[in-house]
């Protein structure tokens, strides 16, 4: 008696699963004890890093009433992602393959298959018209089928990818009105397309659209042929909106939030409310909902450690630096080896010949949109206001944005008041330790009003440097010298590409 092909890949139980998860499965799915052990041995073997889910993939095959007992022969098809298993399933609808577990767990080597061997080993019945079938699938015209046998000529030495692939692309012509050339472009720039059903495509390009996005921006971005419709769907069910703005307006600035998943786009804006962003600043970083909410929640927790880069957090540009986070924390480190203290959040995030060419002058000064900024936000003064002020010192761009920070945190904690602050604004300036000592000095000389105390303990540190505004450079004696020479020299990073990270987890990837 010969063994069945399949059973080679039947893996070997070697350890005992508690009985209740064994009896649970078997009560859910009615399989078999067996059948119940490859299920959770499956579910064992996922990595943190992995894209399936074992249960979903289950749900899917028992949801289409499949035989789950061929688990048993085919246990490869739980490593599925269940998006990816539903394209496969309207893939082989679309060409007339029965469906089954074993046709997908196998739906690779059946695409890779010659027309003529399927038809021979009866996958398809014989004689059966597969460029017509899947050209009825979506209603292209007869004009277009005729183009796709003509191209293909011999169709049964064809293989089914390569029939597959014929139709897809005169679809993606004929439905973006685009030409050959970017229809081609769409399936080798992004390989994933090359799987995609042709009904479910046709229903994400018709919700895509409801969305606002144009023909000719799904097809600069191929990769929105890849979401899956019920994904989207979910998507604009359960975020209606982000940060009170319509969840269409951010689809048609960051397109790729569609092709995540509609929870991890859920639990970024929780961790974005949690850490008490304005709705300004998520806005302007939508490409930050690209990224793993994990991912988010990691970076702005360790960017939290940073005085110099949480100093920075009421710019309304802070999520460029959360997106871009490596080269940001790249950026810091060669500026800190330099002794530049001056930062922003434009220099750590912006282009990198914009920053090589900041760094290579020395000069250690910033525009100052970021210290106006945090002062504004920290102080409830306007803009203008804190713009109109520190323009009356000679030095203010030079003075780091974390010694404002610093300053003006100490002196709040010190008791002094928003508004005594905001009427002795130069003071926030100066370090901390200096700002504070004058502070006290000028309460314990009780000379003057409450009011006029910050007023009278900046009049006194100007008045050690007569009133020329040096005395705001205190800092540097305070840091220490990095001698010129000594030690591995400071090397600024000459190559930037796409920064790693862990993106979210999408089924049918």
């Amino acid at each position: 008696m010969t063994k069945h092909s399949g059973d080679s890949n039947m893996p070997k139980i070697t350890q005992t699963f508690p009985v209740v998860a064994l009896q649970r499965l078997q009560k859910t799915y009615g399989v078999s004890r067996k059948c119940a052990n490859v299920i959770l041995l499956k579910q064992q073997e996922i990595r943190e890093d992995d894209d399936y889910d074992v249960m979903s993939t289950l749900g899917l095959l028992h949801k289409w009433k499949l035989d789950l007992e061929l688990v048993t022969r085919f246990p490869q098809i739980l490593k599925r992602p269940p998006y990816a298993l539903d394209h496969h399933k309207h893939i082989l609808e679309e060409c007339g393959i029965t469906v089954g577990v074993s046709s997908l767990a196998s739906y690779l080597k059946v695409n890779r298959s010659f027309l003529f061997a399927l038809e021979a080993h009866g996958a398809i019945p014989a004689g059966h018209d597969v460029i017509g079938s899947l050209c009825r699938s979506v209603e292209l015209a007869p004009a277009v089928e005729d183009t796709v046998r003509g191209s293909l000529g011999s169709v049964q030495s064809r293989t089914l990818l390569d029939v597959r692939l014929a139709v897809f692309q005169q679809y993606l012509r004929q439905r973006l009105d685009c030409d050959a050339s970017d229809a081609e472009a769409m399936i080798t720039k992004y390989p994933r397309n090359r799987h995609k059903s042709l009904r479910l495509t046709a229903r994400i390009l018709k919700l895509l659209e409801a969305q606002g996005l144009a023909a000719e921006k799904i097809v600069r971005n191929p990769y929105l042929l890849n979401t899956h419709p019920d994904q989207l769907e979910a998507l604009l069910e359960n975020c209606p909106t982000v940060a009170s703005t319509d969840i269409r307006e951010m689809l048609r600035k960051v397109p790729r939030i569609a092709y995540m998943p509609w929870h991890n786009t859920a639990q970024i804006v929780r961790i974005v409310e949690e850490f008490g962003f304005s709705e300004q600043t998520v806005l302007n970083g939508a490409e930050v909902f690209t990224l793993a909410a994990d991912t988010v929640r990691e970076r702005l927790a360790l960017m939290a450690e940073i005085p110099e880069l949480w100093a920075m957090r009421h710019n309304k540009n802070f999520f460029k630096m959360v997106f871009s986070f490596q080269r940001t924390l790249n950026r810091l480190s060669y500026m800190r080896t330099i002794n530049m203290r001056c930062l922003s959040v434009h220099l750590l995030s912006t282009f990198y010949p914009m920053f090589r060419r900041y760094v290579s002058t020395g000069e250690d000064r910033t525009g100052g949109a970021d210290l106006a900024t945090y002062l504004s936000e920290r102080l409830s003064v306007p803009a203008a206001e804190v713009w109109r002020q520190l323009r009356h010192h000679p030095h203010w761009r030079a003075v780091p944005l974390l010694t404002v920070s610093q300053t003006t945190e100490a002196l709040l904690d010190a008791g002094f008041s928003a508004a005594q602050v905001r009427h002795a604004l130069h003071l926030t300036l100066y370090p901390e330790r200096r700002a504070l000592e004058a502070a006290r000095d000028a309460a314990d000389a009780a000379v003057v009003p409450d009011e006029y105390v910050l007023q009278l303990a900046l009049y006194r540190l100007e008045r050690e440097g007569h009133f020329s505004g040096t005395g705001v450079f205190a800092f540097a004696a305070d840091r220490p010298a990095v001698a010129v020479g000594s030690g591995a020299p400071a090397e600024l990073p000459v190559e930037e590409g796409r920064v790693p990270r862990r993106s979210a987890r999408v089924e049918g990837r």
